[in-house]
C-alpha cells in the first residue's frame, strides 16, 4: 500500500494558532478554535490517537489544556523548544507506529517544512484546514471495532502498567503474578474477524510475501 493511502493512526497538533487562537506566552486568554473539541472527540471515537508537538512551556501549556478539559486526549505530548521533527520522532517511537501513519497540523509553513525535510512520510497539514480533517479519506477507517474505539484507553492502561512495573520492587515474575491476569479461549465471532482484518491492515512489519509478522504493538 502506498504510504499516501495508509490509514492515519495519530494526529499530532501544534498549539498556538492551531488548537487555540492566540499565543500562550503572550496572553493567557487564548481560546479554543471552533469545533476543535468535536474533532478531537470524533477522531478519538474512530480509534485515531492525538498528540502534541509544540514550542511552549510545558506546565503552562498542559495547565491550559486541562482548563479546556481536553488534556486527556493527548498521548506523550512533546511541549518544549526543540525541533518539531524531533518531537514527532519521539511520539512515533513511544506509540510504536509507522512514521507514515502520522499527520502533523501546524499553522507555520516553516515548521511544516522542517518536519517534511526530516520525515518526508509525515502528512503535514496547514492549521487553516483543520475543519476538513474529519472528512479526509485517511482519517476514515473502513470499519471501527470496539477495540479501536478504546485505543486511547488501551495506550493509557499500557502506560500505567509500564510505570507500575518500573516502580515495582522485586522480580518481573512476581510483578506479572500480581496482575492476576486471565487468558480466555472462546469461539470466533464477527467482531473478532473485523479486529483480525483491522490488525492486518494496521500492521507495519510485513515481510516480502505479505505475511504478517506478529509484533508487540498496540498500534
Amino acid at each position: 500500500m502506498n504510504s499516501k493511502d495508509k490509514e492515519i493512526k495519530c494526529v499530532i497538533w501544534d498549539l498556538d494558532h492551531t488548537i487555540w487562537d492566540g499565543v500562550l506566552l503572550e496572553s493567557e486568554s487564548v481560546s479554543l478554535k471552533e469545533g476543535i473539541i468535536e474533532i478531537l472527540e470524533l477522531l478519538d471515537s474512530r480509534g485515531i490517537l492525538h498528540s502534541i508537538a509544540s514550542k511552549n512551556n510545558y506546565e503552562d501549556a498542559m495547565s491550559k489544556l486541562r482548563e479546556f478539559g481536553i488534556d486527556h486526549y493527548f498521548l506523550y505530548p512533546q511541549i518544549h523548544w526543540n525541533a518539531k521533527s524531533q518531537s514527532i520522532a519521539t511520539i512515533r517511537k513511544k506509540l510504536n507506529i509507522g512514521i507514515d501513519s502520522l499527520i502533523f497540523v501546524d499553522d507555520q509553513s516553516f515548521e511544516r517544512d522542517e518536519v517534511s525535510s526530516v520525515h518526508s512520510e509525515v502528512f503535514c497539514v496547514d492549521a487553516l484546514e483543520y475543519l476538513e480533517l474529519p472528512a479526509h479519506p485517511r482519517l476514515n477507517p473502513n470499519f471501527i471495532t470496539e477495540d479501536s474505539k478504546r485505543r486511547r484507553h488501551m495506550y493509557l492502561e499500557d502506560m500505567q502498567r509500564n510505570q507500575e512495573e518500573e516502580d515495582y520492587q522485586g522480580p518481573k515474575e512476581s510483578f506479572l503474578a500480581s496482575l492476576n491476569m486471565s487468558f480466555i479461549i472462546s469461539g470466533c465471532e464477527e467482531e473478532d474477524l473485523k479486529r483480525a482484518e483491522e490488525l492486518t491492515q494496521r500492521t507495519n512489519q510485513l515481510n516480502s510475501t505479505g505475511r504478517i509478522q506478529l509484533v508487540g504493538s498496540l498500534g
